[in-house]
């Protein structure tokens, strides 16, 4: 059910692993939607324990609204908390985002590639449907970290992103920065 793609044994190996089987499985199974893309760390291989898990659920022409009315059931079962994050300027692309029972940030882009305004960034990789559905978004230059670090503190500045989110990005980082210090041999 859920394709290959270059780093998939990386993420195999990681706690997450069985949030990408369940999402791709829930897609896979949804009429609204032609396929799932996975973004970022996981894409590139390049994930740990702590990291986020990110997709992009392509839904079928002109069924945005119809996809966008099941995203609660791509949700891990127990999920924590789940927000959703809509830009009035884009009728058919939002975002879907929960905290699983173990503890991690899963966000899931939902959008309609004929109508929504969305650009697509390396990494990706296609895990569910035609390998195809990526040529549906205009491509993007990869985005700096400062760049995209600027956005997201615009997005908080404007009450944008619940407290949940933030606080689930410092512990993120908390854990990181803890590490390297102890892996330095400075804890």
């Amino acid at each position: 059910m859920i394709a290959d793609w270059p780093t998939r044994r990386h993420a195999e190996n990681q706690r997450q692993w069985p949030i990408l089987l369940h999402v791709s499985e829930r897609v896979a199974g949804m009429p609204e939607f032609d396929g799932l893309m996975l973004l970022g760390s996981f894409a590139r291989g390049s994930a740990d324990e702590v990291s986020d898990v990110d997709f992009v659920a392509v839904a079928g022409e002109g069924r945005f609204a119809e996809a966008w009315e099941r995203r609660k059931d791509l949700e891990t079962p127990g999920a924590l908390f789940s927000w959703d994050f809509r830009d009035n300027c884009d009728v058919a692309a939002g975002s879907h985002k929960w905290i699983t029972r173990d503890v991690v940030k899963v966000e899931c882009g939902i959008v309609d590639g004929a109508q929504g305004d969305m650009q697509l960034a390396e990494p990706y990789a296609v895990i569910v449907g035609d390998p195809e559905i990526a040529s549906r978004f205009p491509p993007l230059a990869p985005i700096p970290r400062e760049v995209l670090e600027a956005y997201a503190q615009k997005l908080r500045d404007g009450g944008h992103v619940p407290e949940v989110e933030t606080c689930y990005g410092d512990l993120r980082d908390a854990i990181r920065n803890a590490r390297l210090r102890q892996a330095r041999g400075s804890e």
